[in-house]
């Protein structure tokens, strides 16, 4: 071989290595693909306790991925998170809004926020009872996966399926995803 072959022949050492060259960021991708949210999934959050307010969220998700939960979004500037939102992950009563184990794909959490205040929240994958993982929102600006009920005293006010909002459920635009708002009947 001539040192022109020689230059033009790809070192064996760097074509082995090449293959397992990943950063971060692929890694993660090839172990949670779209964050680990899938499609499809349970419809409800099975009973519904008659009394007070009640917010049921369905994700299906890879379990590896987290745990299907709910985090407060952020007031308005000046405002303190509890109790203006009455933040999800501040202010229940049995703990921050998140399911008990990775393996479920709901979360069925009682919110004490009294008639006329705003709740404002952002679904998504969390790891244990901690906060939401990045990148792993259930909504983005375009679409939100999974499904959102609100019951008050067992009757369901409000709610989110396939992107679409009904009764008192809206959506508000925050840092390039969207958050599930309504005020409290």
């Amino acid at each position: 071989m001539d040192a022109a072959e020689e230059e033009a022949a790809p070192d064996a050492a760097e074509e082995e290595a090449a293959p397992d060259v990943m950063d971060a960021a692929e890694e993660e991708a090839e172990v949670c693909p779209n964050g680990g949210i899938q499609s499809g999934g349970p419809a409800d959050c099975g009973p519904i306790p008659p009394g007070g307010l009640w917010i049921c969220y369905t994700l299906a998700h890879d379990m590896t991925c987290g745990f299907v939960g709910l985090a407060g979004a952020n007031p308005p500037s000046g405002e303190p998170v509890d109790p203006y939102y009455h933040d999800p992950m501040i202010v229940m009563g049995g703990g921050n809004c998140v399911a008990v184990t990775n393996i479920q794909n709901t979360v069925l959490c009682q919110l004490p926020a009294p008639s006329g205040s705003p709740v404002q929240f952002a679904p998504g994958l969390h790891t244990g009872g901690a906060a939401t993982i990045p990148g792993r929102y259930a909504c983005d600006a375009q679409t939100c996966r999974g499904t959102a009920h609100i019951y008050k005293n067992g009757v369901e006010v409000g709610g989110m399926q396939n992107s679409v909002t009904s009764g008192v459920v809206s959506f508000t635009p925050y840092n390039g995803r969207r958050d599930l708002t309504f005020i409290v009947p």
